[in-house]
């Protein structure tokens, strides 16, 4: 589902990447797989394109909540500087950034 999002978000599908993501999260699909961050830095990168810095904001934060929850129920789930958080945390900065959000503490 990542590089289909991420492909979504390339074409400046902003819409159908949203959609996408937010049908894996409520596992429309019944296939219980969960977007990881690769899935949401694609749609934030999408959002970045529409300079949409408050949904950027959005993105992050829920994904940083699907990981503790995947983490509580007992998935592995890394959060190592080497994965697509660290991408998703300066998309996250920028956004903040822009919209002058100094009290945000990422």
């Amino acid at each position: 589902y990542g590089a289909v999002i991420h492909s979504l978000a390339l074409s400046k599908k902003h819409f159908e990447a949203n959609q996408l993501l937010t049908s894996m999260s409520n596992n429309e699909f019944n296939d219980n797989i969960q977007p990881g961050p690769s899935s949401f830095t694609a749609c934030m990168l999408s959002s970045m394109q529409n300079q949409n810095w408050t949904e950027v904001i959005q993105l992050y934060d829920t994904m940083v909540t699907s990981k503790q929850h995947q983490q509580q129920d007992g998935f592995s789930t890394s959060t190592s500087p080497n994965n697509n958080t660290s991408s998703s945390f300066h998309g996250a900065l920028l956004a903040c950034a822009k919209l002058g959000d100094k009290r945000k503490g990422l």
